[in-house]
């Protein structure tokens, strides 16, 4: 699988759908799973952001349905700050939820909780009720682990143990072996999301591809075409003992 981050319009102007479209076209042939987030809302405490989102979603039905069996839906990549309230997450997302099915959009649906992706215990506490609200029970959550609960083994056990007691489908979106602001946290411990996600098997997406902020990146140049154009962080994502290329398989679908 591969996340395609993608927003409804860039500094010129609105995105081009046409290219879009194409990138998830190869995705397929590549026999990887599309997970297309829009990442305009990113940290946003807006509720009407959820709206704009949807809309957005159910403007482009034509384009999900060709893909219905592929592509994942990530309504909005790390919508909600730490401020936000928390019951809004199950009523706002319930809502969407229902907007974007109403419309005719069957594709499995990427939730990511508030605080920029990290409280999964929102998961924990209205999960069910999202995913209940769903007629068609294809909403997968995401879960982000950063600071709080990805410093130790212990916090990174705890929160797969919490989640794994939902019964709840999950994936972790989006984790690294870093964090860039020292100001909130550095070091992560990556190494225990690996083992813990190998051995439940649940699916993870390290971040991030490319040079994308220091410190964080998998490779050295977005056109990497070796290993030894890893960075180290690379090096364990992909070839370490609990990294991509053991873990991975190709989804049924294919």
């Amino acid at each position: 699988a591969v996340r395609i981050v993608w927003r409804t319009e860039f500094i010129d102007g609105p995105t081009d759908d046409a290219k879009l479209k194409k990138i998830i076209a190869r995705t397929v042939q590549l026999g990887m799973v599309p997970v297309v987030e829009l990442h305009d809302f990113t940290g946003s405490s807006d509720l009407s952001d959820l709206d704009t989102a949807a809309n957005w979603w159910i403007e482009r039905e034509d384009t999900w349905a060709k893909y219905e069996e592929q592509l994942l839906i990530n309504i909005a990549n790390e919508f909600g700050d730490g401020n936000m309230n928390r019951p809004d997450f199950k009523t706002k997302y319930q809502q969407v939820i229902g907007d974007i099915r109403d419309a005719g959009i069957d594709n499995t649906l990427v939730v990511d909780p508030f605080s920029y992706g990290q409280d999964y215990t929102l998961i924990v506490d209205y999960g069910q009720d999202i995913y209940d609200a769903d007629p068609q029970k294809n909403v997968v959550f995401s879960p982000h682990i950063y600071c709080e609960y990805g410093q130790s083994a212990d916090t990174v056990g705890k929160l797969f143990d919490d989640l794994e007691a939902t019964g709840l489908p999950y994936m972790i979106g989006e984790f690294s072996h870093a964090f860039d602001n020292a100001d909130i946290c550095t070091d992560l411990d990556e190494g225990a999301v690996l083992t813990n996600a190998d051995e439940l098997s649940i699916g993870h997406f390290g971040w991030a591809w490319g040079p994308w902020s220091e410190g964080l990146e998998t490779t050295t140049t977005w056109e990497a075409s070796s290993r030894d154009q890893l960075t180290s962080w690379g090096e364990t994502l992909i070839y370490g003992p609990n990294g991509v290329r053991k873990s991975s398989e190709k989804a049924t679908i294919f």
